[in-house]
């Protein structure tokens, strides 16, 4: 009898965690300036792989800049992610968009890019700007479809 409620207790646990709003939403960072910066959007060295980062700014006020420093540059999306798919230009600004996997770029096997959500990054003289992706799963405070991160 026990085996039974215990049963049952597990299957309404697993349908009240599956049920949970899942809050989608696209986020937008379009003031790479790390310094200062409590949320950034990171690159990481996969293809379509994109992170959400929160530094303690109070603690650590420029955590986040060791970290633009190493991708900032568009020589770096290049050697990592590889080509884009597509490009846009507005303005002086251009953007790559990686939205399918790449077998030329770097660990074909591990890239993230699903063909659905892309990832679309900004240059302006070859610096990044800008940076878009869709995370499937956001903290409460991040409210979909499309949230711009504060600076």
């Amino acid at each position: 009898m026990k085996l039974y409620y215990t049963t049952i207790a597990l299957c309404l646990l697993t349908q009240c965690i599956s049920f949970q709003a899942k809050n989608p939403a696209t986020i937008i960072d379009d003031d790479m300036n790390p310094y200062g910066a409590s949320e950034q959007l990171d690159l990481h060295s996969w293809r379509g792989e994109v992170g959400h980062g929160s530094y303690n700014t109070k603690d650590f006020p420029n955590a986040a800049v060791l970290y633009y420093d190493r991708i900032k540059d568009k020589s770096w999306i290049l050697q990592n992610w590889g080509p884009p798919d597509q490009i846009e230009r507005v303005g002086n600004t251009e953007y790559l968009i990686f939205n399918k996997k790449n077998k030329s770029a770097p660990n074909y096997s591990m890239q993230f890019c699903n063909g659905l959500n892309p990832v679309k990054v900004g240059y302006r003289n070859n610096k990044l700007v800008y940076v878009e992706a869709y995370f499937p799963d956001n903290p409460g405070w991040i409210k979909g479809p499309v949230f711009r991160l504060p600076k």
